[in-house]
C-alpha cells in the first residue's frame, strides 16, 4: 500500500477520458494490470497470439488513458487494491466548448419528422451513467437505418450547437464529405479546411491561433492522420512529437482548434481507433454515426457498450422493413476441387474460395459462377428494369469483380454495366446499371440512388458488414427493391454464415425465401 505522507498518482479527467500519470515501478505495474481488462487476444493466420489492448499505454511519459466511461471501475480497482484517496491527485479539464460560428444550412433542408427528436436528444438527452451521469450528454451516439439520413440528422444537431465542427473519417470518404459539406452548410472554400498527412497536420496545429483561423468553421480529417499522431505519441513521448513539429499534445487538439463538436462517421469500422480516440478527446460535445453497432463477440460488445452506454443510445424505435430478401442455395459438381482456406490457416476464406473458383484446375467453373449471377438478375432486376434503377453485385476480390464484369459486359451488352475497385472512377459506383465491386470499395457510406437489387456473392460472417450490404437498398416509393445471397448448401461455414443471416434479416428484412439454384456449377 501507497504511504499517506505525499500523493504520488495523478489522475486528470476529461470529456471522454481519464489519463493516469504515474511516478514509480510499483504504480506503474498496478495500472498496468488494470488494463488486462481492456484487452483481447486473437491469434493470427501463422497462430500467433496478438492483444489488442482499448487503453493506452505510454512509456515514455508514465502514462495510462482510459475511457471516461469505466472511471468508477478504475476507483473501485484502486480500492480493491488497497490504495484511498490520499494515494492520487484528481485534476477535471475546463470544459471545452469550442469557438462560435454560426454555422447555417441551405435553406432548403429541413428536419423530416423522425429527425426531429433525435435534434432534440442531442441537445438535452442527460447521461444515465458514467462519470458524467445528469449532465447533458458529451458523447452522443446516432444509430438510426440506412437511409434515414444520419448525415443530415448530424448536421441539424451541428448548426444547433453553432461550434467549429471537426469531422473524422476514413480517406474514402473524404471525397464524399467534401462534397457534402458544400451541399449542406453555407459555408465559403476558405471557412472549411481537409487535412490528410501529418504535415497538413502539423500545418493545421500551427495556424490556430492566426487571424486567419478564425473564420474556419469546418475541418475535415482523414483518420490515418490523427492515428498516425497517436501511435507517434505513444511511441515517442510528448517531447519528441513536439519537437517533430506537433504543437500540442493529442488531448489538447480540441481545445488548441477550438473545437466544439467532434463528428465521427460510421464508427463501427475503425472501432478501435475510434475508442482509442475518445482517450484523447476533451469536447462538449461528439457525435457518432452508425447504423450497425452490433457484433457477436461478448468482448466487442462489452466496448460497444463502454463507449456507447446503451441506457445512453438515441433509440428511434422500430425498423422499417421495406426489402424482399432471398438465399440463393446452389452446389458444385461432384468432382469441383473447391478451396476454403488460406495456406497454414484453419479459418474460412471466402478470398481462397474465389481463387479457387478462378483456377486453371476448374475449367469453366468461373463461366458457370458468373451465369448463376446473370441468371439471378434475369428474375427481377431485367424484366422490370426502368432506367433509373440499378443493381450492385458485391465481390471478395478485385479479380472476382473483374470476371464477373467482363461475363456480364457480353451477356448484357444493352445495360451499362462498369467495375468498381480502387482506382476506378467514381462515377462507375454511381452512373452504371449494374456495377461489380467490393464490400471495402462500393459497400459503407455509398448511396447508390435507384438501387433496386443487391447481389452478395461473398460469405461474410460479420453481422456488421451483412447490416451495411442490406442497408445500401433505401425505400422507393411505390417500388420494390431485393437483396440476395449465394449459399453453397455443401460447405459447412457458408451455412453456418446462412443461418446467421436468416436471424438478422427477421429484423430487418420485409420478406425471406430460399432459391434453390437448380443447376450444379
Amino acid at each position: 500500500m501507497m504511504s499517506n505522507d505525499r500523493k504520488k498518482m495523478t489522475v486528470v479527467i476529461g470529456s471522454h477520458f481519464f489519463k493516469v500519470l504515474v511516478k514509480d515501478q510499483e504504480e506503474y505495474s498496478l495500472i498496468l494490470r488494470y488494463t488486462k481488462e481492456f484487452t483481447t487476444v486473437e491469434t493470427d493466420r501463422d497462430g500467433i497470439p496478438v492483444p489488442t489492448v482499448y487503453a493506452v499505454v505510454n512509456k515514455i511519459d508514465n502514462e495510462f488513458r482510459f475511457h471516461i466511461n469505466t472511471y468508477i471501475g478504475f476507483i473501485n480497482f484502486l480500492t480493491n487494491n488497497g490504495h484511498t484517496t490520499n494515494d492520487y491527485d484528481v485534476v477535471i479539464l475546463p470544459v471545452n466548448y469550442g469557438v462560435e460560428t454560426n454555422i447555417k444550412m441551405h435553406d432548403h433542408l429541413k428536419p423530416r419528422a423522425h429527425q426531429v427528436p433525435i435534434i432534440d436528444y442531442f441537445l438535452t438527452q442527460t447521461a444515465k451513467s458514467g462519470f458524467y451521469i445528469n449532465q447533458v450528454l458529451k458523447q452522443n451516439f446516432i444509430g438510426i437505418q440506412t437511409g434515414e439520413g444520419k448525415t443530415l440528422t448530424s448536421s441539424f444537431c451541428a448548426v444547433k450547437l453553432g461550434k467549429r465542427i471537426l469531422i473524422c473519417v476514413r480517406p474514402l470518404f473524404m471525397k464524399k464529405w467534401a462534397e457534402d459539406i458544400f451541399e449542406i452548410f453555407k459555408v465559403k472554400k476558405s471557412e472549411t479546411l481537409s487535412v490528410q498527412g501529418g504535415d497538413q497536420l502539423k500545418g493545421l496545429l500551427s495556424i490556430a491561433k492566426t487571424k486567419e483561423f478564425e473564420k474556419v468553421k469546418v475541418i475535415l480529417v482523414s483518420l490515418p492522420t490523427v492515428r498516425n499522431w497517436f501511435k507517434a505519441y505513444e511511441t515517442l513521448g510528448s517531447a519528441a512529437c513536439k519537437e517533430s513539429g506537433y504543437d500540442c499534445d493529442p488531448d489538447q487538439f480540441y481545445e488548441h482548434l477550438g473545437v466544439g463538436l467532434r463528428l465521427i462517421d460510421e464508427v463501427h469500422i475503425d472501432f478501435h481507433f475510434n475508442f482509442i480516440h475518445d482517450l484523447y478527446t476533451n469536447v462538449n460535445k461528439g457525435i457518432s454515426l452508425s447504423a450497425t453497432l452490433l457484433n457477436l463477440n461478448p468482448f466487442m460488445e462489452k466496448m460497444y457498450n463502454l463507449a456507447y452506454p446503451k441506457l445512453d443510445r438515441y433509440n428511434g424505435g422500430e425498423l422499417r422493413k421495406y426489402t424482399k430478401s432471398f438465399a440463393v442455395m446452389y452446389d458444385f459438381q461432384f468432382q469441383r476441387r473447391i478451396n476454403t482456406k488460406d495456406f497454414g490457416s484453419n479459418t474460412y476464406s471466402h478470398i481462397a474460395f474465389e481463387k479457387s473458383i478462378m483456377s486453371k484446375n476448374n475449367a469453366k467453373l468461373a463461366d458457370n459462377y458468373c451465369g448463376m449471377i446473370h441468371d439471378i438478375l434475369q428474375i427481377k432486376f431485367i424484366p422490370t428494369f426502368k432506367k433509373g434503377n440499378k443493381a450492385v453485385i458485391y465481390a471478395a476480390t478485385k479479380k472476382m469483380c473483374t470476371v464477373i464484369a467482363d461475363f456480364l459486359k457480353k451477356h448484357l451488352p444493352d445495360f451499362d454495366v462498369r467495375r468498381y475497385i480502387e482506382g476506378d472512377p467514381y462515377s462507375n459506383l454511381m452512373d452504371a446499371d449494374i456495377r461489380v465491386t467490393t464490400t471495402q470499395s462500393g459497400g459503407t457510406g455509398h448511396d447508390m440512388k435507384g438501387l433496386t437489387d443487391v447481389i452478395l456473392t461473398n460469405c461474410i460472417q460479420s453481422i456488421q458488414q451483412n447490416i451495411q450490404i442490406l442497408g445500401r437498398l433505401r425505400e422507393i416509393p411505390d417500388g420494390e427493391t431485393r437483396f440476395y445471397y449465394l449459399t453453397c448448401y455443401s460447405l459447412e461455414k457458408q451455412m453456418k454464415y446462412h443461418f446467421d443471416k436468416i436471424e438478422m434479416l427477421k429484423e430487418r428484412a420485409k420478406s425471406f425465401e430460399i432459391l434453390p439454384y437448380g443447376l450444379k456449377l
